[in-house]
């Protein structure tokens, strides 16, 4: 009103010639951001409020700073690991079986029950009771977060149970007093704890593939003293030849933290001869690197040091003293990332930005929005 002259952007402007500007200017900054710099590539899918079937790719800096590169609409295609690959190398080219049976079933029955039923969750509240949490498939960690819940707050659910017997549903009150639930579900939180702790250390976004061979021999040396049964132990070792190969145990050798301590002989092995393989002129230095001997000197292992500097950083302060397939293959296994967790995270933000109330958005400008809201988030 103030000034006649003036057109504010309509929506039409605002969802195509802003947001393209907007989208253009962040991508020159990402390719700025991103240049020269070694980084690991993620992809997966999911489907949208549209059941479309969407591919994101992502990578990730050394640093945890997760960039979406690329949406694709995969409608019409079956994802084969020949396709999936395809679209890796176009994307590269453009850019729980240890529980313990029914005690989940049980305690999270109980759970339900004093949460969505009112009487009982006022009853509940009354005594003094904390937030009982609800376990969630496709969350990390909510199994041993309800377990937790349930435990901690057992004494009032009986309490409550006792006091108003009338009121509360007989089967459910016979599952809270009997203590071998209880006692089942406390085995069942001992024996996740551990495997929970490992979750949170490996999907953090800085995590790399050599953090993957330590947090598995923390997990299985934690699991071994709290005196897990023996076929624990043997799933977790199942599991860990499942999640771990040479190239893994490579990293981890040549991770200046780590340097391959808590490796068996045979892994050792198989991590040298991975080198080997794909880089026999870098065996020389990095067996100079096991032996700590020059050009390594002692201070550069120091806890000050390595503690405080990215992997890939250390070696690459080597860059004038080693040769470039060394440092080249060290930037390589270093850099490579172990989470999920950052393509996972633009997932969520897909589904906050292509949601219900805004279901008449298309593949392609929903992508953008999603690009330039973690980008300005990340900023801030």
């Amino acid at each position: 009103m103030l000034r006649p002259g003036y057109i504010p952007p309509n929506c039409h402007d605002i969802g195509n010639k802003l947001l393209n500007n907007v989208q253009g200017s962040l991508l020159d900054t990402c390719r700025k951001t991103l240049e020269d710099k070694t980084v690991s590539l993620s992809l997966d899918g999911w489907s949208n409020v549209h059941n479309e079937p969407v591919v994101c790719v992502s990578v990730t800096t050394d640093k945890g700073e997760t960039f979406l590169t690329e949406t694709i609409d995969t409608s019409g295609h079956s994802h084969t690991s020949e396709y999936l690959a395809e679209l890796a190398a176009d994307a590269i080219t453009s850019s729980q079986d240890v529980q313990i049976t029914g005690v989940k079933e049980q305690v999270v029955q109980i759970v339900k029950y004093f949460r969505h039923t009112h009487l009982p969750a006022a009853r509940y509240k009354q005594a003094g009771g904390n937030s009982l949490v609800i376990p969630h498939e496709i969350r990390w960690n909510t199994l041993t977060d309800c377990l937790k819940s349930y435990i901690s707050n057992w004494h009032i659910l009986v309490q409550v149970c006792e006091e108003y017997r009338d009121e509360i549903n007989s089967n459910i009150g016979n599952k809270v007093k009997n203590y071998s639930i209880k006692r089942n579900a406390e085995d069942l939180f001992i024996r996740l704890k551990p495997i929970s702790v490992a979750l949170d250390r490996i999907q953090r976004e800085n995590a790399i593939i050599s953090d993957t061979v330590e947090v598995w021999k923390t997990l299985y040396e934690d699991l071994l003293s709290s005196q897990q049964p023996a076929h624990v132990l043997r799933k977790v070792d199942e599991r860990a030849a499942q999640a771990i190969s040479p190239a893994h145990y490579s990293a981890n050798l040549i991770d200046p933290r780590y340097r391959g301590r808590k490796l068996t002989e045979k892994e050792a092995t198989d991590a040298m001869e991975y080198i080997h393989q794909h880089c026999p002129n870098a065996m020389a230095t990095v067996l100079q690197f096991k032996a700590g001997y020059d050009p390594f000197k002692s201070y550069m292992f120091s806890d000050d040091v390595v503690d405080n500097i990215t992997p890939a950083c250390w070696w690459a302060s080597m860059h004038g003293t080693l040769g470039k397939d060394t440092t080249k293959v060290a930037e390589q296994l270093l850099t490579a990332i172990a989470p999920s967790a950052g393509i996972e995270r633009i997932f969520s933000t897909f589904g906050y930005i292509h949601s219900k109330t805004r279901n008449r958005l298309g593949i392609e400008k929903a992508a953008k929005l999603v690009f330039v809201y973690r980008i300005l988030n990340m900023k801030n």
